[in-house]
């Protein structure tokens, strides 16, 4: 009796890994075979372009110039974030963004689709395989539930933000928010629970992108804290709603907008 126990759990086992092995080839079959349908493919380190290559294996998903000299790859569990920027007519771009993160940013692939259909349907592809090679799943707009959330969810969309020249980035913890520079060394730091009030505007120079300011303390000299960013137009109001919901989190007293 126990020697048959043991047989059924090795048949159970077996089953479940051939199941799994099973449903993992039909979804990357099916990427593979909807990838043609994508084109300008581009990611951090890539610039649009039609010759640029996708690449999916078991383990991980890679984009690379024509030539192979240039290239960004992560593994399918790291993936946590994806949406679609449907803001240009014909070209459905969705981003696949994962957790590892390259001077400051996190690693992403970007894939243009020509009808929202597809870009979702591909979407839902690349979830099932994150989670069948054990990602946690994508975050979502869960960014009020707990300030880690917030600072996850924030992290991921931090490609959204306008980088310039001197590549500025958002360091942003639970307790802080610091912006800085790769190619300088000026930062500003302000405590969440310092913030004073957080605002958008469209910027009018590019309409594509929105001016955020947070609005700090202000020192004894009379000198007010300021950390200001551009951010693309269609992620900017979330954005906004993580920032506050950090600030709130952390016992931050707002100005009250209709108090005069």
């Amino acid at each position: 009796m126990k020697k048959f126990a043991q047989l059924l759990a090795v048949a159970f086992l077996f089953s479940a890994q051939l199941f799994f092995a099973q449903q993992l080839q039909e979804s990357l079959d099916w990427i593979n075979s909807k990838r043609i349908e994508g084109f300008n493919y581009f990611s951090g380190g890539l610039a649009q372009d039609p010759e640029n290559r996708l690449q999916v294996t078991t383990d991980k998903i890679r984009i690379e110039s024509k030539d192979g000299t240039k290239y960004t790859w992560f593994d399918w569990y790291t993936i946590n974030d994806m949406r679609v920027n449907d803001e240009v007519e014909g070209k459905h771009v969705l981003y696949i963004v994962s957790n590892y993160v390259h001077e400051g940013l996190p690693l992403y692939i970007g894939i243009h689709f020509k009808t929202k259909d597809l870009s979702t349907r591909f979407s839902n592809a690349v979830e099932h395989i994150a989670k069948l090679k054990g990602g946690k799943g994508l975050i979502y707009s869960n960014y009020d539930t707990s300030k880690a959330n917030a600072v996850i969810w924030l992290k991921a969309r931090s490609i959204d933000i306008f980088g310039g020249d001197n590549k500025l980035r958002l360091d942003i913890t639970e307790d802080k928010i610091r912006k800085y520079y790769l190619n300088s060394t000026e930062s500003t730091t302000i405590n969440w629970r310092d913030v004073k009030e957080i605002k958008s505007e469209l910027y009018e120079a590019n309409k594509k992108y929105k001016y955020i300011k947070i609005i700090g303390p202000t020192d004894a000299a009379g000198n007010l804290t300021t950390i200001n960013f551009y951010i693309f137009k269609g992620m900017a109001d979330e954005y906004v709603k993580a920032l506050n919901s950090l600030a709130y989190k952390n016992g931050a007293q707002l100005v009250k907008e209709d108090l005069f």
